[in-house]
């Protein structure tokens, strides 16, 4: 029998169910915002069941928040999947998911399947066979990879009821691959939680300069010019420090011991600090003077660079993928070419010998960012989506006290919801 949340409207019940899937546990980008999906989706009194591939920290943070949470052994596409092998152990895992996620559908029998990022075309494909509607929130924009990659990974949207971008960038890789997507597209832009107080930069810049990476240690993340960015710098005679919270991937390791030879070959073992992983970035940033976001490749949007801006610092970005468009508009943040190290040092520079300019723009634009960001929008944006994809919005339901409790629920009052383009 089907469980859910159910609650009176007038002298009927609505009863709701949605199924989320997600490739993973962690608490980075597309992850952390689950959490603000299972939020918006139980604030209309719908009953959620998130499905994970494996058990991570987003696990608990979604029971916590009163979500179901199941674990499926579901396939998912990786770079390894390009080649023969890799794509015969696609297959093979595929098929041997089939009857578990069969069970698992039919026992929950959901009004919606809600699939979070393309990279898992299996639930869109398994939740249409079993003629439930889908819709799958885009989060990616792989823009450098081969125009049959982005064919293969569009094409499964196009048994999607809808489909949620979280900029216009991916929106455009997405839409050029297979045009007839178009129509069923919207982009909606991440909700990102700020710091609960926001604290001003330092007046003026007395010694180091502090910066800040946060992420994933990756290449592609940009971690390795991050550190050249700090050598460039002190070479040149403006001192900085670099603080970097994050770590590696499991099977990544290498990254450590490169960054371990790469920081002694520039002699500057006491000018970088690794601090580890950690959720609450917001004490690390309320330590910096500047924020770095490196990226090598095009990033889908820009999460970091926008916490970097709710804290009121100023930013430097790579110029490429949906960085500038998350930035876009507020004069606290550079962009400067990706893997570009003497530009990105030039632009920490400008902002260090103008830093009276960007420290006051920062602290102005933090509460605009925070409105065309708000999380209280983004849910009442993400809600609205997917009930309507069920072929029916629930009657009655009082939407000026649902925004209400949303507003209570960000600490932010007075906000509005989010872009919508």
């Amino acid at each position: 029998m089907v469980r859910s949340l159910r609650g009176p409207i007038g002298n009927r019940f609505m009863t709701h169910t949605i199924v989320l899937t997600t490739p993973s546990s962690g608490l980075y980008g597309a992850d952390r915002m689950v959490i603000e999906d299972v939020e918006a989706f139980l604030a209309r009194g719908w009953k959620v069941v998130v499905a994970f591939r494996d058990r991570g920290p987003l696990c608990e943070e979604i029971a916590r928040r009163g979500a179901e949470v199941e674990w499926i052994n579901s396939p998912l596409l990786q770079k390894s999947n390009m080649r023969p092998v890799g794509a015969l152990r696609l297959i093979a895992t595929a098929i041997r998911s089939i009857p578990s996620s069969v069970r698992f559908l039919r026992r929950h029998r959901p009004d919606v399947v809600y699939v979070n990022t393309i990279i898992q075309p299996f639930w869109i494909v398994l939740a249409r066979c079993m003629r439930m509607p889908v819709v799958c929130h885009v989060h990616e924009g792989e823009e450098s990879a081969p125009r049959w990659v982005q064919w293969a990974l569009a094409t499964p949207l196009l048994l999607t009821r809808r489909i949620v971008i979280n900029s216009r960038f991916s929106a455009g890789v997405v839409t050029r691959a297979m045009p007839r997507l178009s129509s069923r597209s919207e982009v909606l832009y991440n909700g990102v939680q700020g710091p609960a107080t926001v604290t001003d930069p330092r007046p003026v810049i007395d010694g180091d300069v502090r910066l800040l990476f946060l992420g994933r240690l990756s290449e592609r993340k940009g971690i390795f010019d991050a550190v050249d960015i700090v050598a460039r710098l002190n070479h040149d005679g403006t001192p900085a420090m670099l603080d970097v919270v994050g770590a590696v991937t499991p099977g990544s390791e290498w990254i450590d011991d490169r960054l371990d030879r790469q920081i002694k070959l520039a002699a500057i073992g006491d000018r970088v600090h690794f601090h580890g992983f950690d959720v609450d970035v917001w004490p690390h940033l309320e330590r910096c003077d500047i924020l770095l976001v490196p990226s090598r490749l095009h990033e889908p949007f820009g999460n970091t660079a926008v916490e970097g801006l709710l804290a009121a610092r100023p930013v430097v970005v790579s110029d490429a993928g949906g960085l500038p468009e998350a930035i876009e508009g507020f004069g606290a943040a550079l962009a400067s070419p990706p893997g570009d190290v003497e530009s990105f040092a030039a632009a920490v520079r400008q902002i260090v010998t103008s830093w009276s300019q960007f420290r006051k723009s920062a602290i102005e634009e933090s509460k605009s960012v925070a409105k065309k960001y708000s999380p209280a929008g983004y849910r009442r944006s993400i809600a609205d989506t997917v009930e309507a994809a069920t072929g029916s919005r629930a009657p009655g339901v009082d939407r000026g006290s649902e925004r209400a409790e949303m507003l209570r629920s960000s600490g932010k009052p007075g906000q509005s919801g989010n872009a919508r383009r």
